[in-house]
């Protein structure tokens, strides 16, 4: 009855009585905060679809439908859960909310013809396209509106596509765009230049006697907005040793159609996927994921082979003997921390 990342319908009563109401969720929930109604948090909505099974199914009402519609798909719901209800019986009710006549969740957000975005998310031809044009009209609107051109764009009709333009990754395209980049980070903060280094790239190896063997998953959002920020990965993996290679044939992981209501697209994904990386399960090989996100859905919808493969590569770097690098001298996180004395 379900496509095969859904539940299936024989479970969906017993899933559905997970949920006990507790209301945990409720500050975790974007929608919710933003919203302030119930209709809009992850309660609600397994409510509605609690509703709609015990009636059979029926055609859902648009007031359901668009619950379901402004769901971001940020998981932080299941993250928090007690009774551990899990997010696909909320993909369930966005599948059913997808494909009806007006139904477009980024347009209700105020991005208009944003649901053609959405749909083109997991296109890395396209997130080029948009990275390219993208930082082209930034520029412009630096030039011409200042620095602060994201707050002047608020509250008017362009607001949407400021959201988008500002939420778009900023990557510098070579090693001195890079150092540019962090010495304009260091003068803003009274901090002396980087000394020049050779790039990694450029750094002799010695092969290693048994070098770990990595098949790189580039999925599509960093293929397509964060190319340079994947070139400069491979080249440190190499330098430390490591036998890199692009598996062909690979594609987005799945995950954005998931989110998007659109699992006929995932699954075409998932087997494309699977075929370009199966010669290297055969072999001693890992599958390595630049994005969090990749990793999570090889390791929940991919199948345990594949899922035993998987490697994120903070991970990986973490294990390796890196070449020296330089220092930065700059502060990335700062953390803090209030200790309470309860009575």
């Amino acid at each position: 009855m379900l496509p095969e990342h859904q539940v299936r319908e024989q479970d969906l009563d017993t899933l559905l009585r997970r949920c006990v109401e507790c209301g945990l969720c409720l500050p975790h929930c974007a929608t919710f905060v933003e919203t302030g109604s119930e209709v809009q948090s992850p309660r609600g909505r397994l409510t509605l679809l609690s509703h709609l099974h015990a009636q059979g199914n029926p055609e859902a009402p648009a007031a359901f439908l668009d619950a379901f519609d402004l769901c971001i798909g940020c998981r932080a719901c299941e993250a928090v859960c007690p009774s551990g209800v899990p997010f696909q019986l909320l993909e369930q009710g966005q599948a059913l909310a997808v494909g009806r006549p007006g139904s477009d969740p980024a347009g209700q957000m105020g991005m208009p013809g944003g649901g053609f975005v959405l749909s083109k998310l997991d296109s890395v031809t396209f997130l080029k396209f948009m990275g390219k044009t993208g930082g082209t009209i930034r520029k412009l609107l630096s030039t011409f509106l200042g620095p602060t051109w994201r707050r002047k764009m608020e509250g008017r009709p362009t607001a949407g596509l400021a959201r988008l333009l500002g939420s778009m990754p900023s990557v510098p395209d070579s090693g001195p765009s890079l150092q540019k980049m962090l010495d304009r980070k260091c003068r803003q903060v009274g901090m002396a230049r980087l000394q020049p280094r050779k790039p990694i790239s450029d750094t002799p190896s010695t092969p290693a006697e048994n070098p770990v063997r990595v098949a790189f998953f580039s999925g599509c959002a960093n293929a397509g907005l964060m190319a340079a920020t994947s070139k400069r990965l491979i080249a440190l993996l190499e330098a430390a040793g490591c036998e890199v290679t692009l598996p062909a044939g690979q594609d987005c992981c799945g995950a954005l159609a998931n989110h998007t209501g659109r699992p006929g697209r995932s699954a075409s994904l998932r087997r494309k996927n699977q075929e370009a990386l199966a010669p290297y399960l055969s072999r001693d090989w890992r599958v390595l994921v630049e994005a969090a996100g990749c990793g999570l859905e090889f390791r929940e919808r991919y199948g345990e082979d594949l899922a035993a493969r998987i490697t994120d590569a903070v991970l990986l770097l973490a294990e390796l003997d890196l070449p020296a690098f330089g220092e930065v001298p700059l502060k990335v996180v700062s953390v803090s921390y209030t200790h309470l004395t309860l009575p």
